[in-house]
């Protein structure tokens, strides 16, 4: 509630048709893109020649950047082909991120909840224990497990001769 209200009083400050975040925002990307070379095509279509190209259309708001189109708010490459165009930032940002939508957001008051139904303290008789544990079913996994690097396996021995590392074979005469 207090959040919300702190935030409704914020907003009513709000003057401009974006916050001042958002405002802060789009001038740095304005001020970036200020510097970079903008080529039109035609029909709403600009190359912003940057330290990599991309393509802008004005039309569909999108940037071969697709930053535009993920976040609904013009980034560089975009405000260099609206201010070369002319027309009016604000057309080409959200609602979203307006002034207008903050506002909108945070006007309706939070009613507090009533405490006259529930106990002030709660007992200790009243709290819920934890469950008593039980083993799973299946056969308990092995302690270690071994990695692919503690493949060695101790020498085999012979179950005749008992020599490590080698079998006798015994001719069976009958």
């Amino acid at each position: 509630m207090r959040m919300s209200a702190e935030r409704r009083e914020l907003g009513r400050n709000y003057h401009d048709s974006l916050t001042p975040i958002y405002k802060a925002s789009l001038n740095s990307h304005v001020d970036i893109g200020r510097t970079w070379n903008v080529t039109e095509s035609g029909n709403g279509i600009y190359k912003v020649h940057s330290p990599s190209s991309h393509v802008v259309d004005l039309r569909q708001m999108t940037c071969t950047f697709q930053r535009w189109k993920v976040f609904g708010f013009p980034r560089a490459h975009a405000t260099a082909a609206i201010t070369m165009n002319g027309t009016d930032m604000l057309r080409f940002i959200q609602p979203y991120f307006g002034s207008n939508n903050f506002r909108n957001s945070y006007a309706p008051a939070i009613r507090t909840i009533p405490n006259y139904d529930r106990p002030e303290a709660y007992e200790p008789e009243e709290k819920v224990l934890p469950g008593i544990p039980r083993t799973p079913p299946g056969r308990p996994p092995n302690k270690h497990i071994r990695s692919a690097y503690e493949k060695e396996r101790r020498p085999m021995e012979c179950s005749n001769c008992r020599k490590l590392g080698t079998t006798t074979k015994i001719l069976v005469v009958y």
